[in-house]
């Protein structure tokens, strides 16, 4: 491999998607891990029973660019949303997927992710934290919403609220803008748990949810959702730590149609 640089919202949750043939930038390959900058828009595999087989998905496209070895033992260490772009870490085989994944579970990892709020969520520099219980909505099983999972569920299976429970966010304005003609903000997010969507039900809670996030919105228009996994820290014991970062998305000369106070 070669390295390179509680209601529910009814709204379309589609948008056109992409379906020509996708590349993946590799950043960073050693002999336990690969790295890379997933695109936007883009499934993580096939499916459960393969029944996306038909779309271009990392696990494939990765496993395409490796070695007949290789391929067979990549194994994601981590999952990210569809729609979300940035660092995804894959690990080469059983003992080192199992290595990065109790980082993972033991919140030892350190993740950064910037993100285009809708509308002036506070002025650049302002720090908020948004410690809002995240649980999985009781009518739309894909989507989640703010609530108490014994309050929400009360004694239903654990299966049920296996994504659900206390959540935490560090927010940091970074700047304040336009985004086809559309104030937002830009921030930078730092979550102190991994609730399934927290990062975007955080965002809806404080009432600035994520440009084009069409899950919950109504936003189908925005070309992608403004949503990116920006860098990555994983301390590991028996092995030098990995420092991963990717170029931001959402820097104007990057974004057409993106304008912001400070450029």
């Amino acid at each position: 491999v070669k390295a390179d640089d509680k209601t529910v919202t009814t709204v379309p949750q589609w948008r056109p998607r992409r379906m020509e043939a996708d590349t993946i930038n590799i950043i960073h390959c050693c002999d336990e891990y690969i790295a890379i900058n997933k695109p936007f828009d883009m499934r993580i595999d096939s499916g459960r029973h393969g029944e996306k087989a038909d779309e271009p998905n990392v696990m494939d496209i990765v496993r395409s660019m490796t070695t007949k070895s290789v391929a067979p033992e990549l194994r994601l260490c981590h999952q990210l949303d569809y729609a979300t772009s940035g660092i995804m870490l894959l690990g080469i085989g059983r003992k080192a997927t199992a290595r990065a994944g109790r980082l993972f579970e033991a919140r030892k990892t350190k993740k950064l992710y910037t993100a285009l709020f809708t509308g002036i969520l506070a002025q650049p520099g302002t720090i908020v934290t948004c410690d809002a219980p995240v649980c999985q909505h009781p009518e739309n099983p894909f989507q989640m919403m703010v609530g108490d999972k014994h309050q929400v569920w009360g004694s239903a299976d654990k299966k049920r609220k296996r994504h659900s429970g206390p959540a935490s966010t560090h927010i940091t304005v970074l700047d304040i803008g336009s985004f086809q003609d559309q104030a937002v903000t830009k921030v930078l997010l730092k979550p102190l748990t991994g609730r399934r969507h927290q990062l975007r039900i955080h965002a809806l809670h404080l009432g600035h949810p994520i440009v084009g996030d069409a899950t919950y919105t109504n936003d189908i228009q925005s070309p992608r959702m403004m949503l990116a996994a920006l860098s990555l820290h994983l301390p590991f014991d028996d092995r030098p730590p990995l420092n991963l970062s990717v170029p931001d998305p959402f820097d104007p000369s990057r974004l057409p149609g993106l304008s912001l106070s400070s450029s």
